[in-house]
Order: structure tokens, then C-alpha cells, then sequence
């Protein structure tokens, strides 16, 4: 060992039998016009995250580090931020901390994305503005648990 930390992600693209109501299809009902923002510093996971939320409907924008999200948020309307902690140029922390200085983005979920996070991190990371936690490697099953718990699901009005 050279004391670097690997790890994979693992998603199940499938539906299971357990989980019928969480087909992308029945997903993409849950959540029209949803807008969310993937930050994360490896290509290969913003790719999968955006593909798996793709096949939900979900229009997802991409960013590789904190200061893109930032700038990303300050130009355009999210409606939950997926944030790696760490990334190169600006952090997942230091990001959260900016977004929360914003009055209209105070109360938008941001979910820490990490391969760590456990007893005190988790609660440093709640204190720094995070609003959930998503642990490395994830697959679509937890995602979609994920969003559920954070985005209202959309009133449908009787068909005109």
C-alpha cells in the first residue's frame, strides 16, 4: 500500500423488484423540470450521476471543483447541488460556505459526496451548510433515496 485512498462507484442501473416505483420513468413523474447540479472532481462520476439522473428527466449541469459550482449557482436555478468535498481549486466545504452566504440559496439542499463521513464529520459538515450525506461509492438505489428525501415530489392537477 502507498497510503493513497481508491475506491469505485457502483451503480445499478436496473430496476429491482423492491424498488418498481423508482424506474426512471416513475422517477421523471416525481420530478418535471428538476434541475441539479453534480460537482465533482473525477469525469467518470459526473458522467454516471448525469446519465442515471438523465434517465429520470432530470436536467443535470455539471462542474469539476467549488469555485465552478459557485459560479455555476450565482448564474443559474438549482434545485439540489451534489458536492464531492474534495476537489482541486476550491473544496466541497469552502463552496457550501459561499452558497450559504447567499440569501436565496440558504435553504437549497447541498448533499456531501465522500468516500469518508462518519459520527463528527457528519456533524461538522450539517454546521457547514451540508444537508445530506451520500458516501462513496453509491449506487442509483441510494441516490434516488437521496432525492426523494429532498425534493417534493410535484402536484399533479387533474388531466384538462
Amino acid at each position: 500500500e502507498d497510503g493513497r485512498t481508491v475506491w469505485g462507484l457502483k451503480l445499478r442501473l436496473q430496476a429491482s423488484n423492491a424498488g418498481v416505483h423508482r424506474t426512471p420513468e416513475a422517477l421523471a413523474r416525481s420530478w418535471p423540470g428538476t434541475r441539479i447540479l453534480v460537482v465533482d472532481d473525477h469525469r467518470s462520476i459526473r458522467d454516471i450521476v448525469k446519465h442515471v439522473l438523465e434517465l429520470a428527466q432530470v436536467q443535470v449541469d455539471a462542474a469539476e471543483n467549488g469555485l465552478m459550482a459557485v459560479e455555476m449557482l450565482e448564474n443559474s436555478a438549482y434545485d439540489l447541488v451534489l458536492m464531492d468535498l474534495q476537489m482541486p481549486v476550491m473544496g466541497g466545504i469552502d463552496a457550501t460556505r459561499l452558497i450559504r452566504k447567499q440569501q436565496h440559496l440558504q435553504n437549497m439542499p447541498i448533499v456531501a459526496l465522500s468516500a469518508t463521513g462518519f459520527g463528527d464529520e457528519l456533524d461538522r459538515w450539517t454546521s457547514e451548510g451540508m444537508t445530506d450525506h451520500l458516501a462513496k461509492p453509491f449506487d442509483s438505489e441510494q441516490l434516488w433515496t437521496v432525492l426523494e428525501r429532498h425534493l417534493s415530489p410535484a402536484n399533479f392537477g387533474p388531466e384538462h
